[in-house]
């Protein structure tokens, strides 16, 4: 009867041990959901690197904490009326977040943990902004609420994207030491003169864009075993320099051109992505869905944001603010 009542309590300490760490971690509650520190720790510093970005106006440290507290309550209405309404996140979302958990803790892990945030604080984070896109899927999704017409998809497609086959050369060169050094005046004016040619040849129908790549690296000692590939990308695509995108949409469909971006020069010629790479479409249909009508959820979400209560531990929230002020010094 003994070992049985020491048993008994035993277990009820470590229950209440457990619970009190569970109230310890507490940073935010939202109505009923409990936002841990990591959460909130993760969130503050997105606020703290971009302000403007969480329409901080003034940079205090008021304004910070009241941002990123909206972020937890968004996070937190979110994953309640998903439960709701008993909407999961599909196997392709919940892969992708996978994925980007796994990529994000491998480049900053380090820093996280440093600042107090763990991995599954990270998955928790892409997993709420996966169901954002859970919810786009189910109010306009092809089987969705009010599923989008698939022709209107395909304008949007065209207007957000513009696919070209390109052709590029560095401007610069490798000197005698090892270095990497820009190309001479008159080696960057040769490569355009010769770049120039081939976009005149293009634009003339005496030869398609694919047999000029094998013509080009024929001259550089390479050989070519694959037509190009049709490349698609949005204004703002981190890759390219400002400008190129709207170059380009500038351009009329089959015509060539010659860019400098940054190092680089570019022979592209514009494609015909709606008729041409169909498969394109379909590649990026959630993502033009998602752009169209993300807003609307934005919305959706707001709304339950006004109906919301958010207890914050502000104690606790200016510990983890001065933290994070302390780790961005060093």
């Amino acid at each position: 009867m003994v070992k049985r009542l020491t048993a008994l309590c035993l277990m009820i300490t470590v229950l209440l041990s457990l619970a009190a760490c569970s109230k310890g971690d507490k940073a935010v509650t939202v109505n009923e959901t409990e936002i841990g520190e990591g959460v909130f720790t993760y969130y503050l510093q997105r606020v703290m690197s971009e302000p403007k970005k969480y329409g901080v106006k003034e940079k205090t440290q008021e304004n910070i904490i009241s941002a990123a507290v909206t972020l937890c309550q968004k996070y937190a209405v979110t994953e309640e009326f998903m439960k709701t309404e008993g909407i999961t996140l599909s196997n392709q979302l919940k892969q992708s977040a996978a994925t980007e958990v796994e990529a994000l803790w491998s480049l900053y892990g380090a820093y996280y943990e440093s600042v107090g945030v763990k991995k599954t604080d990270i998955t928790k984070v892409i997993t709420h902004e996966n169901r954002m896109k859970q919810l786009v899927d189910y109010y306009y999704g092809a089987e969705g609420k009010s599923p989008v017409k698939e022709m209107d998809l395909k304008e949007e497609f065209v207007d957000l994207y513009v696919g070209f086959k390109v052709i590029s050369a560095e401007l610069t060169k490798i000197n005698d030491a090892g270095e990497k050094i820009e190309l001479t005046q008159s080696e960057k004016d040769r490569l355009k003169k010769k770049f120039t040619a081939y976009a005149e040849k293009i634009n003339r129908d005496d030869a398609t864009i694919d047999e000029v790549n094998v013509a080009y690296n024929d001259s550089i000692g390479l050989i070519t075993t694959e037509n190009l590939e049709t490349v698609l990308i949005k204004k703002g695509d981190p890759m390219y320099g400002d400008g190129f995108f709207e170059t380009i949409e500038a351009m009329s469909h089959e015509r060539a051109g010659v860019l400098e971006d940054g190092n680089r020069l570019y022979l592209v010629q514009r494609q015909k992505i709606a008729t041409t790479d169909e498969d394109a479409f379909y590649q990026y249909r959630s993502e033009v869905l998602e752009e169209i009508k993300m807003p609307e959820i934005e919305k959706k979400v707001k709304k339950l944001m006004k109906e919301s209560e958010a207890d914050v531990k502000q104690r606790k929230a200016l510990k983890i603010y001065d933290r994070l002020e302390e780790v961005k010094s060093k």
